[in-house]
């Protein structure tokens, strides 16, 4: 149900103002995840992996963009070892403001809030001797707030078609309630994409 409301928050009102739609996909390098004392330390690390978002900027007004969001990014490489494979992943729906300049490429800084469900899993590795290879063996989740800072570019559309490319730091503002849980992590996000601007759109 929450994925339904997000992309009708996005989808909706891109009828009614001028906008960019935006894909974008890239590299998440993620620090530890937060982690609730039922926990173990071992379980998930900083590590690496891929982020895939969608976002629409409206023109609020000359020099603004007010941007909804959609964002799922993971760490595929924290907690790797022989005995045990962990897997730690984001999905986020929050919103920025980013102020833009006129030029071109158009450059752009923002900030924003988001809502995090994450999760983690720990699973067999190779040479577990208790589990068959891939079995899950612990699993968490969470629910937090999380911050965004941001920068990027956005190249020519003059076909309605364009590319861009921007870098994020993301942040924890707050932990989930109890005792099993795990995240939010802070990560940075190097991403690269296209968006299809609105022909009402005066950039």
């Amino acid at each position: 149900m929450r994925g339904i409301l997000s992309v009708c928050l996005l989808i909706l009102p891109a009828s009614i103002w001028a906008h960019d739609l935006v894909l974008t996909t890239g590299y998440a390098a993620s620090e530890k995840p937060s982690m609730g004392t039922e926990v173990l330390s071992s379980d998930f690390s900083s590590g690496g992996g891929y982020v895939v978002g969608v976002r629409v900027d409206f023109d609020a007004s000359p020099r603004i963009w007010l941007a909804p969001s959609i964002l799922y990014w993971d760490n595929i490489t924290g907690g790797q070892s022989g005995a045990l494979n962990s897997h730690y992943a984001q999905v986020q729906v929050g919103a920025r403001v980013l102020v833009h300049t006129w030029s071109m490429p158009t450059l752009y800084l923002g900030a924003g809030a988001d809502f995090a469900a994450t999760q983690g899993v720990v699973k067999a590795g190779r040479i577990d001797p208790y589990y068959n290879k891939g079995a899950v063996i612990r699993e968490f989740d969470g629910e937090a707030p999380v911050g965004v800072i941001m920068a990027g570019f956005k190249g020519q559309a003059p076909l309605g078609l364009g590319v861009l490319a921007e870098v994020a730091y993301q942040f924890g503002l707050d932990e989930p309630v109890g005792k099993r849980w795990v995240g939010p992590a802070s990560v940075i996000l190097l991403q690269i994409g296209v968006f299809l601007r609105d022909e009402r759109s005066s950039r």
